[in-house]
């Protein structure tokens, strides 16, 4: 068995209100990998939508510069040499490793045991997740875009990214361009 489930999603200030000002959307997260729950009550959970989005094609391990539910996300840059964009933040948060085999995925927590799963219930999962972050932002009021070009530049990549992964329009995200 293998869930995502958030609880919960705020802007940073936590205070209720819906802040145009800031890009990066957390929430209260809860993971179910077989008899192993994981539960961040600080994620990042639109940094974790695209993270999760790229576990769909790639690998991904502890090991990787950022863990897969990360705590911030704050700095997005796009890459000239790659479609995907590059998020910066800090190395806290909740990790477990994905690794595809054949048609399958195995999902492998830190302590407990792993689970093997066919790749499309993996998706839909994933899916769900995505999706439920992609609406806290069309539910919110639209975001003020960054003054600074490269940040502004940073936050589009982001959507191209999280569109392209998630197989739907960029028109369809609330990226602003």
């Amino acid at each position: 068995m293998f869930s995502l489930q958030i609880t919960r999603m705020y802007w940073i200030l936590d205070d209720g209100n819906d802040n145009p000002g800031d890009l990066c959307l957390h929430g209260d997260v809860t993971v179910r990998i077989g008899d192993t729950v994981l539960e961040d009550d600080n994620c990042c959970v639109s940094a974790a939508a695209l993270f999760l989005l790229r576990t769909l094609t790639d690998d991904h391990v502890e090991t990787c510069y950022m863990p897969i539910l990360p705590y911030c996300g704050h700095a997005m840059w796009p890459q000239e040499d790659s479609d995907d964009v590059f998020i910066c933040g800090c190395p806290n948060g909740t990790d477990f490793d994905v690794q595809h085999i054949g048609d399958n995925v195995e999902v492998i927590p830190s302590h407990g045991k792993p689970v093997n799963l066919l790749l499309e219930d993996y998706r839909k999962n994933v899916h769900a997740f995505a999706d439920q972050v992609m609406s806290y932002y069309h539910a919110s009021q639209p975001k003020i875009m960054p003054e600074d070009d490269h940040d502004r530049k940073g936050y589009i990549a982001f959507w191209r990214e999280f569109a392209r992964r998630r197989g739907i329009a960029l028109e369809d995200t609330p990226c602003p361009t």
